[in-house]
């Protein structure tokens, strides 16, 4: 099948590009479960999909742990409630309001003058539309943007057999389909994380950006190599054109470079990569102040 001759060829790029995006995955899950980051992150690097599975059984089972416990310790709890025990309260009386505080010039806080006037709430506002979403709503627009501006710049460029060359851009490749679901995908994370920064947008944010750096350092590094196995993988059209009357494997034209777009497409993989870090580290973040 061609998704295995692409992932032969191709093979250290498509295990760097999974092992990171498992390391985030494992890292967006460690997060939301307040286990250790630090730990399964790179777990989830070194064993992809496996280390991700081994996250999941430890903490589900450590879950169901402290669940037994937390019951066994309040059946103790009730069963000495139950006893007769006397508690402080039946033999000391305090009052409430010891000093009588409940009235008088002490009894309301202290204002402060014109801060409240100076004082702009935005709570009610969206919170990619407050700080510190703003940035990463900014970024989207940016990466979607040089995503469309990828369409038309050069992608590959071919020779014939008369040398003459001709420059490819996406719409000659189907690879337009991909940027235009690219494009999509960011703008619905970016909605996902219209009231809070959203794990799940990261990760899927994680799982596009991973395969375009998978695809761009090929092309960059292994040209020679990723033009065929991208062909295979994607059967694009004007990319390798074989000699139909003959029926060799004499090729009327072929891919020998690739262009500036897939500049712009690696740029765009790193950009999102870390909006995705960024996105996990604001909801660990959030939520670590909302448990104090």
């Amino acid at each position: 099948m061609a998704i295995f001759d692409f992932i032969g060829q191709l093979a250290f790029y498509v295990w760097f590009c999974s092992a990171l995006f498992w390391a985030i995955v494992n890292v967006a899950f460690a997060s939301w479960a307040k286990e250790d980051m630090r730990i399964w992150g790179p777990v989830g690097g070194v064993f992809p999909i496996l280390g991700f599975i081994t996250l999941l059984i430890y903490h589900y089972a450590n879950k169901a742990n402290k669940q037994e416990d937390s019951q066994a310790t309040t059946g103790a709890y009730d069963e000495f409630a139950s006893s007769g025990a006397k508690s402080f309260s039946d033999s000391f009386s305090f009052s409430p309001d010891p000093f009588g505080a409940g009235s008088g010039e002490y009894a309301t806080s202290p204002t402060f003058q014109g801060f409240e006037a100076d004082y702009k709430d935005d709570s009610n506002k969206p919170w990619i539309f407050r700080h510190p979403g703003i940035w990463f709503f900014v970024a989207s627009i940016l990466i979607s943007v040089a995503f469309v501006v990828s369409l038309f710049l050069t992608w590959f460029t071919t020779i014939d057999e008369q040398r003459v060359f001709m420059e490819i851009n996406a719409f000659s490749t189907g690879l337009d389909f991909w940027v235009f679901v690219s494009v999509v995908t960011v703008i619905g994370s970016t909605l996902f994380s219209a009231k809070g920064p959203s794990r799940v947008g990261a990760v899927v944010i994680a799982w596009m950006a991973t395969w375009w750096l998978l695809l761009s350092m090929a092309s960059l590094t292994a040209r020679s190599v990723f033009v065929p196995a991208i062909d295979l993988l994607f059967q694009i059209p004007n990319l390798i054109v074989k000699d139909s009357g003959s029926g060799s494997d004499v090729f009327e034209a072929f891919a020998f470079d690739v262009g500036a777009a897939w500049y712009v497409v690696f740029v765009n993989s790193l950009l999102l990569i870390g909006a995705s870090s960024w996105l996990i580290s604001q909801a660990h973040f959030r939520d670590k102040r909302s448990s104090y």
